[in-house]
């Protein structure tokens, strides 16, 4: 077989040129090569093990073919149990710009190079494209406003209410409402809340929620039902288990439980199970979280589902069709939801 050492060689054999060659090879075609003709181009490729020169495709278009990812604070605050949504964005995040011949460049932030960064207007790397993983809103603005170059950008996190910024977020508030609302409206009078691993502006959001649900069911608030342990995300298994002994120890216990992730969930599943409480008969049972973390239970917990990967394929989409369009983009927000899945540990 006859060796192919650069793209005119492709090309040659072909039949085409190499301007149609590299169209081909850099997705680039449509509406200007015929569909049989790029095919032809990407056969002869596969078949001589070709691939482009990243950086001198990087070259030619003038483009780094890589995205920052700017994570406040650091991979060691967020262990993979209790955190995994986390990394479960990141990880789809990854396979949806890689299809595209994306890399992703990773940068942890801290307070002080936070402060560096957004003085200097300075992107740390070379990227195209940026997202901004759970960072304060204000923050970004600041760099963004100082920036030389702007660049195409996503913030994931919060609700910043700001309409000239592109970001994305969960309502945290409306769907842990509906929770409590379902777990009163099936007569429960004493509903336990447990933090665990959420941050706290989120679980600020959850205890808000709580509140109101209480107050529209004209039911007083009873603050020995917040239980907060003060213990990190992966030790969500004793949370769950502590909490579960402490308020089961109480006068009046809850018979209805919400727990701020799935890792605790489990914890206090097994301390009720060891118990021989019966769910839903006795008690029900809300989790917060993952699929991965909540599929550990044997008795199919009932949760609020995190959707990450919905959240990564729009943040992928959105940022690799502005790279795509050299560059221009808008201001965009878009809310999210999580979705209740059923389970056994509640009521249908």
């Amino acid at each position: 077989m006859e060796t192919i050492r650069s793209i005119k060689d492709v090309a040659r054999l072909a039949g085409v040129s190499v301007g149609t060659a590299s169209m081909a090879l850099n997705d680039k075609w449509h509406k200007k090569v015929k569909t049989e003709v790029v095919e032809r181009i990407k056969a002869i490729a596969r078949a001589h093990n070709y691939q482009l020169n990243p950086l001198g495709r990087s070259l030619q278009l003038k483009r780094y073919f890589r995205i920052g990812l700017f994570i406040d604070t650091g991979f060691g605050e967020r262990p993979i149990i209790g955190g995994y949504s986390f990394y479960d964005f990141i990880t789809h995040f990854t396979d949806r710009i890689g299809q595209a011949g994306y890399a992703l460049d990773i940068v942890q932030i801290n307070d002080a190079t936070r402060g560096r960064i957004v003085s200097s207007g300075a992107y740390p790397g070379n990227n195209d494209a940026a997202v901004f993983l759970e960072w304060r809103g204000n923050s970004v603005k600041e760099l963004l406003g100082r920036a030389p170059v702007p660049i195409p950008y996503m913030i994931v996190g919060d609700d910043l209410g700001d309409h000239s910024l592109c970001y994305v977020f969960r309502n945290v508030f409306d769907a842990t409402y509906a929770v409590f609302k379902r777990l009163l409206d099936n007569g429960h009078r004493r509903v336990a809340i447990i933090k665990s691993g959420s941050a706290e502006r989120r679980f600020q959001l959850k205890l808000q929620a709580y509140r109101q649900a209480l107050s529209d069911a004209g039911l007083p608030f009873d603050a020995s039902l917040v239980v907060d342990l003060g213990l990190p995300s992966n030790q969500g298994l004793q949370v769950g288990r502590a909490a579960a002994a402490q308020l089961l120890a109480e006068r009046r216990p809850p018979t209805a439980f919400f727990c701020d992730d799935n890792l605790s969930a489990l914890g206090l599943l097994w301390h009720l199970e060891s118990r021989q409480i019966k769910m839903p008969d006795d008690v029900e049972v809300v989790g917060y979280g993952d699929e991965a973390i909540a599929a550990l239970s044997a008795t199919p917990l009932t949760f609020l589902r995190i959707p990450s990967r919905e959240v990564a394929d729009f943040c992928a989409a959105n940022i690799l069709g502005w790279c795509e369009s050299k560059g221009s983009f808008a201001p965009l927000q878009r809310e999210f939801h999580e979705a209740l899945v059923v389970g056994e540990t509640t009521r249908p």
